[in-house]
């Protein structure tokens, strides 16, 4: 059972919604070009591990230092404004 911090609500994460993230995480076989933008001083998760799991699916874009909440964003805006753009093109 996990609280949410942010409105108090309460929800049980079961195994099943575990196997559905991981077949989620492991399905490469979406054509949808993607991005993703990492910080690498985030201090929850090691940015390396998302690098190896995404760089052959996924243009990958490090920021050096930064944390968790990813401080890049104001920089990183070309490149969403590209993947939106691209996306609508698709």
């Amino acid at each position: 059972s996990h609280e949410n911090y942010y409105t108090g609500n309460c929800f049980e994460l079961t195994q099943a919604d575990l196997d559905i993230l991981a077949t989620l995480a492991h399905d490469m076989t979406i054509t949808i070009p993607r991005v993703i933008l990492l910080d690498e001083g985030g201090e929850v998760l090691d940015y390396r591990k998302a690098v190896q799991l995404y760089e052959h699916f996924a243009f990958v874009m490090k920021y050096p230092y930064g944390s968790h909440r990813f401080d890049h964003l104001e920089e990183s805006l070309p490149q969403i404004e590209s993947l939106a753009n691209t996306i609508a093109l698709w």
